[in-house]
């Protein structure tokens, strides 16, 4: 799975390297599943690089929406030509996208991750996963230097 906040900012060059050279290491390693929740710019990012490895290598790319949204239904064949499937779990209506990120953690096995910022959903969501043993937790701000994480606001 997928997770970090909405915006990258200054790092989207070494964000997106990072991430092409993760995702082709993964899918030569085995891993043939991918799942996003398709929020931010580090999702986005990381679909590019999976429907580029898809056109060679066969893998699933799946979309986890918290609930069926207009969007998804009005332009069907369009999330047909990205994605394998698209999972909505059955959640409580009470938070979300908590929900569904958490949802995701207990299903995943290996998480890529672009995680900085101390607060946030992003966050929420890599601390829940690393309180679960079994998951491996891939996160490139750490291989990322603290000037180019930085936002401008």
């Amino acid at each position: 799975m997928f997770c970090g906040h909405r915006k990258v900012w200054e790092a989207t060059i070494e964000v997106a390297a990072l991430a092409k050279e993760e995702i082709q290491k993964l899918a030569s390693n085995g891993v043939n599943e991918f799942w996003t929740g398709g929020m931010g710019e580090f999702d986005h990012i990381c679909k590019h690089f999976v429907l580029e490895l898809r056109k060679s290598e066969n893998l699933q790319f799946k979309l986890v929406l918290p609930y069926i949204t207009q969007k998804a239904n009005k332009y069907k064949d369009l999330y047909g030509l990205n994605y394998n499937e698209i999972i909505i779990p059955d959640l409580p209506d009470v938070h979300y996208k908590t929900l569904r990120n958490r949802w995701m953690v207990e299903q995943c096995d290996c998480m890529l991750a672009y995680v900085w910022r101390e607060g946030g959903g992003a966050r929420q969501t890599l601390q829940y996963a690393a309180s679960r043993s079994r998951i491996q937790i891939i996160n490139l701000a750490d291989r990322i230097s603290t000037i180019q994480r930085k936002s401008p606001f």
